[in-house]
């Protein structure tokens, strides 16, 4: 049996019903399901997140987002809804193990884990498509085995009492600090976190979990990225 999820509000008999079986993840790794010889795609698919379910443009698994579906359809996922905090096959649920920790040097001080962050992303406007998004293989494949800071700029820079990449995604997700102008925190992202001798480590933020990096943030433009869908 599927997972189902009542997309919009209206009466159950007056809504179209939407079967999607999950086939895989596209190259920038988001699931992709197919229903009645068409398939979709979930544009944003975190846990705790309704699902933005969109046709592929062109009926091609690789294809762009096309057209949402209507706001009244009721959703049924088969196996289950693949989410980007889970395992790449549906069904399989991340544990505590698979979180990144924080170096020693990063210990608490007076109780209290109070670090810098910095949260870079990719600039648009210099990207061209290619890197925003992009899990940290392709962009490793696409950059010659780097992350190019050059195409970032800075989302975020301040103090937060976190002990995690995970819990940091929460914050940029859920709880937006003050002076964050970036867009929701995803794939494609850099972490950057600064302890009190000021040095630093990187985390790229992948489908599943983050990954430590070198990135020379010497190189991210200074400017902040701002979200276009707030302007």
């Amino acid at each position: 049996m599927g997972f189902v999820c009542c997309h919009g509000q209206g009466k159950e008999q007056d809504m179209k019903k939407l079967i999607l079986r999950y086939i895989g993840r596209d190259s920038f790794s988001r699931p992709v399901y197919e229903a009645d010889g068409k398939l979709y795609v979930d544009v944003d698919p975190r846990e705790g997140w309704a699902p933005k379910i969109c046709t592929k443009y062109g009926n091609r698994f690789d294809g762009e987002p096309d057209l949402p579906v209507r706001d009244d359809t009721i959703l049924e996922f088969i196996p289950e809804r693949d989410l980007w905090d889970k395992k790449r096959s549906p069904g399989e649920s991340r544990t505590r193990d698979q979180e990144e920790t924080l170096p020693a040097r990063f210990a608490p001080e007076k109780g209290r884990l109070v670090i810098k962050v910095t949260l870079y992303q990719v600039i648009p406007e210099q990207d061209g498509g290619h890197l925003l998004f992009a899990d940290l293989y392709k962009i490793r494949r696409l950059c010659g085995g780097r992350v190019p800071a050059e195409n970032y700029g800075v989302a975020y820079s301040g103090e937060l009492e976190i002990s995690t990449p995970e819990e940091a995604y929460a914050v940029f997700n859920m709880s937006r600090p003050e002076g964050y102008t970036g867009r929701s925190m995803s794939v494609s992202d850099v972490l950057e976190f600064t302890d009190r001798e000021g040095r630093s480590v990187f985390y790229f933020c992948n489908p599943v979990g983050f990954e430590e990096i070198r990135f020379d943030s010497g190189k991210a433009a200074k400017n902040m990225v701002k979200d276009v869908n707030k302007q």
